[in-house]
C-alpha cells in the first residue's frame, strides 16, 4: 500500500521511455534483491546446525527450509504456490510478489496505460481472486493478488490526488493524525475485517502524507528518521533475529533441563516465567533488530546497491 503510493509519487512522470522502464527495474532490483539473498543465506548456519543436532521439528519437515525453496527464494519465486508453506525468511514473501508488482507498474506507465479505471480493474480483480480462492493471510499461493490489491490501491489513491483534501492547518492535521492512529489501533484489535486493511491504511497514509500535524513533526526527529532509513532492513532481519534467539534459548533449555517456551493461541513463544524477564527479553530483541539492521543497511543494502548499479550501468 505505502510502496505503491511512494513509487507513484517518485516515478509517475519519469516512466516515458523503454530506457526509463529498464532503469526503474534495475533500481528496484538492486534495492531489494541483495539484502533478500543475504538474509536467506544467513539462515544456512542455523539450518545446518539444526540438521546436525537432529532437530525433527519444522526444520526437517516440508518446504520451510528445503533446497528447492532456497533456489526459488533466490529467484523471487517462493510465493507462487510451488511450496506447502512460506519458506526461509518469512517476511520475504512480500518482497517477491512486490518485485513483480514493480514490473507490472512500470509496464503500465511506459505503455501509457495510466487511466484510473485500469487501476480500479486491477484492484477489483485482485480482491475477487483473494475473496473467492484465498484470503488476506495468504503468503505462498495467491499472495501476488494480495500484493497487487494493496500496491495498486496505493497507486490509485495517489493518482486521484486525494491527499489534497488533508492539507489543512497544523491543529486540524494533528486531530486527523490522532484519529488515524486511533483507527489503526481499533482495527488491529478487531477481527474479520482483513479485506478492509488496505483501505484503512490508505486513509492513514493520506493523512500523514501532508506532514503538517504534531505526530508528523515527532516522526521527523532524528531517531525516527534513522528508523525510517533502515526500515527495510528492520523488516527483513527481524524474523532472522527471532530464529537465532530461539536457537540460543533451545540450547540453554538443553543445558538447564527446563522449558523456556510456552504456547499462546497455538504459537510457541518465549516464557521465562517471570514477567520482568519477559519484558527485558522483548527490549533485548528490539535493540538487537535495530543494531543488526543498521549493519545490514550500511554493509549490505548500500554496498551492493552501489556495486550492482555500477555493474548494470557499464
Amino acid at each position: 500500500m505505502l510502496s505503491g503510493f511512494v513509487i507513484t509519487h517518485t516515478y509517475e512522470n519519469r516512466m516515458d521511455t523503454k530506457e526509463n522502464f529498464v532503469n526503474f527495474i534495475i533500481k528496484r532490483f538492486t534495492r531489494v534483491w541483495p539484502l533478500h539473498v543475504f538474509i536467506t543465506i544467513c539462515y544456512l548456519p542455523f539450518v545446518t546446525l539444526a540438521y546436525a543436532m537432529g532437530d525433527s521439528s519444522e526444520i526437517l519437515s516440508g518446504d520451510r527450509f528445503s533446497s528447492l525453496s532456497f533456489i526459488a527464494n533466490i529467484f523471487f519465486l517462493q510465493s507462487f504456490g510451488f511450496f506447502d508453506s512460506t519458506s526461509w525468511n518469512l517476511p520475504s514473501w512480500s518482497i517477491a510478489t512486490e518485485f513483480f508488482a514493480y514490473i507490472f507498474f512500470g509496464f503500465l506507465f511506459v505503455t501509457r496505460l495510466r487511466e484510473k479505471f485500469i487501476f480500479i480493474l486491477i484492484i477489483f480483480s485482485s480482491f475477487m481472486m483473494l475473496y473467492l480462492y484465498s484470503n488476506m493471510e495468504d503468503t505462498n499461493t495467491f499472495s501476488v493478488f494480495r500484493c497487487f490489491y494493496s500496491f495498486f490501491l496505493g497507486v490509485f489513491i495517489y493518482r486521484c490526488n486525494l491527499q489534497r483534501f488533508f492539507y489543512t492547518g497544523s491543529k486540524v492535521s494533528s486531530i486527523f493524525e490522532f484519529f488515524a492512529i486511533f483507527l489503526v489501533v481499533v482495527f488491529l484489535n478487531s477481527s474479520g475485517f482483513y479485506f478492509a486493511a488496505p483501505f484503512v491504511f490508505s486513509l492513514v497514509i493520506l493523512v500523514f502524507s501532508t506532514e503538517s500535524g504534531l505526530f508528523s513533526r515527532i516522526l521527523k526527529l532524528d531517531f525516527f528518521q534513522m528508523l525510517g532509513m533502515i526500515s527495510f532492513s528492520i523488516y527483513m532481519t527481524h524474523a532472522l533475529v527471532i530464529t537465532y534467539l530461539k536457537g540460543v534459548i533451545v540450547f540453554v533449555e538443553r543445558l538447564i533441563g527446563f522449558s523456556l517456551f510456552d504456547y499462546s493461541f497455538g504459537v510457541r513463544v518465549f516464557d521465562f516465567k517471570i514477567g520482568a524477564l519477559n519484558e527485558i527479553s522483548v527490549f533485548i530483541f528490539l535493540i538487537s533488530v535495530v543494531a543488526v539492521s543498521k549493519v545490514t543497511y550500511n554493509y549490505v543494502e548500500l554496498f551492493f546497491q552501489r556495486k550492482l548499479n555500477l555493474f548494470f550501468n557499464r
